[in-house]
């Protein structure tokens, strides 16, 4: 788990008991002077007691679902006809540098197969992670997680991703219309040439050149063709696409490995592997 997982319920709860507090405690000091303080003291025990018991058991809750998640039973991901993969138990996802694989209780909800598809190398899997905005207009969330004894507010995405010989900066393609997701900090929103492409999706990156660089002309329309529900992430040395529609493995190999086939040799020349961002700088 790589951050505490506290529900938006829990921070709207402390919010409201701690914004009337601090009023109360304001005008009691100026209304009645610092004894005013020994009481401030016993309320602050009041409120600030079970606001820090919400919060430790909203971590809790956390840590005992990320330990269900990493040891459950994992099936094959569904698989469709033209992949033929075999597992690769090594596959570790928080070792990739992506958004996806950051977010609170990332963890594999099934197998890693590695295999070729339409001439593509690529890892297919489900993953699952804490939805704690909703995002997603079709989010695979409360049936499945909660089939599995895991409750509400986890959504489980299916994913194929290829390695590529560079080092790129982060670059994120999102749907227009999805529900607000969570994102670094560091990105900034772009916008391509090709308006119909700016009209239904959003482009972020980490370097201004970037979205231009590697999401060329050829890229937007291997993208522009994408179903609702799918996002693109690529950085470091991989291209990541993934889905939260359900049944959608043949989708995601189909829409990596086009964009992979598609994705510009240049962009190997200008983030090479193994170059860090100030050196490409000083070259």
């Amino acid at each position: 788990m790589r951050a505490p997982v506290v529900s938006r319920k829990t921070r709207i709860f402390a919010t409201c008991c701690a914004v009337p507090f601090v009023i109360l405690s304001i005008v009691g000091v100026v209304l009645f002077g610092l004894p005013a303080l020994g009481g401030v003291a016993f309320w602050m025990g009041l409120v600030v007691a079970p606001i820090t018991f919400a919060v430790w058991m909203g971590r809790r809750a956390g840590q005992v679902t990320d330990r269900k998640l990493r040891r459950r039973e994992r099936d094959v991901p569904e698989c469709p006809s033209g992949f033929v993969g075999t597992e690769d138990p090594s596959f570790d996802p928080s070792s990739i540098p992506l958004p996806l694989f950051s977010r609170p209780l990332a963890n594999l909800w099934s197998r890693v197969l590695i295999g070729h598809f339409e001439g593509i190398q690529l890892r297919l899997f489900e993953l699952v992670h804490a939805d704690l905005l909703g995002e997603g207009s079709v989010s695979r969330s409360s049936s499945v997680t909660r089939g599995a004894g895991l409750g509400d507010g986890l959504s489980v995405v299916t994913c194929a991703l290829a390695a590529v010989p560079a080092d790129i900066p982060l670059v994120v393609v999102r749907p227009r219309h999805e529900k607000p997701f969570s994102l670094p900090d560091n990105l900034q929103e772009s916008d391509t040439d090709l308006d119909r492409f700016n009209r239904d999706f959003r482009l972020f990156s980490a370097e201004a050149y970037a979205a231009t660089a590697i999401v060329d002309q050829r890229t937007i329309e291997a993208i522009h063709g994408f179903e609702p529900g799918t996002a693109i992430e690529i950085g470091g040395g991989y291209v990541l696409v993934y889905s939260s529609r359900p049944h959608s493995s043949a989708r995601v190999l189909e829409q990596a490995a086009r964009l992979s086939s598609t994705f510009p040799r240049v962009a190997a020349s200008i983030y090479p592997a193994g170059v860090s961002g100030q050196g490409r700088s000083e070259s």
